[in-house]
């Protein structure tokens, strides 16, 4: 025990024996209760500071990430990316223009190739087809 609380227990019992136990005549119970009211007091009016610097810091937190969005969004160039995104798109459609273009091209050959040959066999297969009749005729006549 410090010396403050023997003093408060011996006010206390002074006036237990003089049959006056009045708390309003214990000075030292008065400065407790004061001191912890001020305390309370002081405890109260911490946490409303916390609460404040919460808030501050709250609000700062949020306006150094409106601050590191724009420095970030004024160091994105957006003109040069959307040229960049129009040029890679321009390229894609040239390349698939000239895929398209070499398809036709090698769809126009293969007609041109199928146009050709269709007369061609047209005339040639009756004189095949007579001479290979007539190959067998000979080779039943004369050769067996």
């Amino acid at each position: 025990m410090n010396v403050n609380d023997r003093e408060i227990i011996t006010q206390i019992m002074d006036a237990y024996r003089n049959g006056t136990l009045d708390w309003a005549n214990v000075p030292a119970f008065q400065a407790i209760i004061r001191q912890e009211i001020r305390k309370a007091l002081t405890d109260s009016h911490f946490q409303a500071q916390q609460q404040t610097q919460l808030k501050n810091d709250h609000t700062w937190y949020h306006l150094e990430i409106e601050r590191a969005i724009e420095k970030t969004a004024e160091q994105v160039n957006t003109e040069q990316i959307k040229q960049t995104v129009e040029k890679d798109i321009a390229e894609q459609q040239h390349k698939l223009s000239l895929q398209l273009l070499n398809n036709m091209n090698m769809q126009a050959k293969l007609e041109k190739q199928q146009k050709l040959w269709i007369p061609v066999l047209l005339t040639v297969l009756p004189t095949m087809a007579f001479l290979l009749i007539s190959f067998c005729a000979i080779w039943f006549i004369f050769i067996r």
